[in-house]
């Protein structure tokens, strides 16, 4: 195996959890899926059963609320093979997108339970080494109900018909990564642009962690815009450190614009850790050189600048599939359209897109403000007559694991230039805090 592999699970084998009687068989290599539904990577319960022509065309008539909605009040189980050439190196699960809640079981046993894998958007990375062996392995997800007026995940409010399971799913890769003693995680970009664009100071992060018994030293190197930087790092047992790069500076950087505004040049940083001289875990990021600022104006407007120029955005919501099936395709079509019609702005609120949507507006020079939904619980506490449960005290953690998750993911896309933690109404004082906080630990621009 080589280290720092990245690899999503291609897809799972889906069933009620009605027909299965014990939960920590399903999980074991071997177990019978006679009956189960094949599904893709990324798949809601209802988006795979129609992938498997259970139900029929959804968009035709009344056929979306004829499905019994009793189907999808109790969980599903997702479940996929895992082939493991060896286990020289050290294995993860590392995954986001589970609405709203599940139970991980890795070869029958439970690796993190329905309070820990909590919200559509916190970010979970297993270290499963202890029970993966060479060969065959099994994985599976017990998903829970989604409710979006009771957890912090996706809903549709009054968009359009919700589908009858809630999107209740997997609807984001989860990637099994291996790598060495030492892994590399949330590598970013600090970046300080003159004024006049003629200079920018880079300074790369990382989270270096070690997660053997014993205490390493390590040597983390690569490039940022090409430019090498490296640096020595010794971890105790189980430690993680966040290592600061020393500064890099470019003269006349190729700067980020919007698509009416200039090009969309991307440069990338490349990082490994070796440990002994023997490679442990690498990253690969990419992101570009410009300046945000925004400032309420006269009015109480929020007024924007894009490399010290006026910034007029232009758009209008953004809507993913109904059932959240992702299709590069369709996606790219979309956001040229955006273009087309003159616009250069889509503002996501909730249904935070995976990381390929923001490739793509990275590369078309298309804006992007994601921000959580209204209407439902993100906004229980403060939502006027709209729905939405009040939060109890175990929700507070997840909104800020959640608003740590997505800062990581999206702070170095250029297309990202704000993030709304409110949308029909501001968050109260408590919950703010917790997502500004969340933001300023994530060195949010």
């Amino acid at each position: 195996a080589t280290a720092g592999t990245a690899t999503p699970l291609p897809g799972y084998l889906i069933q009620t959890s009605k027909s299965v009687t014990n939960d920590a068989a399903v999980s074991q290599p071997g177990f019978p899926t006679t009956g189960w539904y094949p599904v893709s990577a990324r798949s809601t319960v209802y988006a795979g059963l129609l992938q498997n022509n259970k139900y029929p065309d959804p968009f035709y008539s009344t056929r979306m609320k004829d499905v019994p909605a009793s189907d999808f009040t109790v969980p599903w189980w997702y479940r996929t093979d895992l082939n493991l050439d060896s286990v020289d190196q050290r294995t993860y699960l590392d995954f986001s997108g589970v609405l709203s809640k599940a139970d991980v079981w890795v070869n029958g046993t439970l690796v993190a339970n329905k309070d820990a894998v909590n919200g559509a958007y916190t970010r979970h990375d297993l270290d499963v080494t202890s029970l993966v062996k060479a060969g065959a392995n099994a994985v599976a997800f017990k998903v829970y109900p989604n409710d979006p007026n009771k957890d912090l995940s996706m809903g549709w409010i009054d968009w359009a018909q919700t589908p009858p399971d809630k999107n209740m799913g997997i609807v984001r890769d989860v990637l099994v990564r291996r790598s060495g003693p030492v892994a590399l995680r949330n590598a970013h970009v600090v970046q300080k642009l003159a004024t006049n664009l003629g200079h920018v100071d880079l300074t790369v992060k990382a989270d270096v962690r070690n997660d053997s018994a014993s205490t390493v030293s390590t040597t983390v190197s690569g490039t940022v815009a090409g430019k090498a930087i490296t640096q020595n790092v010794s971890l105790a047992a189980k430690e993680t450190k966040t290592v600061t790069f020393s500064t890099v500076g470019i003269d006349n950087p190729n700067v980020w614009w919007p698509a009416d505004m200039g090009g969309q040049p991307l440069y990338s940083v490349d990082l490994s850790a070796a440990v002994g001289g023997t490679a442990s875990d690498s990253s690969h990021s990419r992101f570009g050189v410009r300046n945000v600022t925004s400032t309420l104006n006269s009015s109480g407007g929020r007024g924007y600048t894009i490399n010290g120029r006026p910034l007029l955005p232009k758009g209008g919501g953004w809507s993913p599939d109904l059932f959240l099936r992702w299709n590069p395709t369709y996606v790219q079509d979309k956001l040229k359209y955006v273009l087309d019609m003159g616009l250069n702005t889509v503002r996501l609120e909730g249904h935070i897109e995976p990381d390929e949507f923001f490739d793509m507006a990275d590369e078309l020079g298309v804006l992007t403000m994601p921000g959580w939904e209204c209407c439902d619980k993100w906004e229980g506490n403060n939502n006027g007559s709209e729905p939405g449960d009040k939060w109890t005290a175990a929700d507070y953690p997840i909104a800020k694991a959640s608003m740590a998750s997505e800062a990581n993911r999206l702070r170095d896309h250029p297309s990202v230039i704000s993030f709304l933690i409110g949308s029909d109404f501001a968050p109260d004082a408590t919950v703010e805090k917790g997502y500004l906080d969340a933001l300023s630990a994530a060195d949010w621009p």
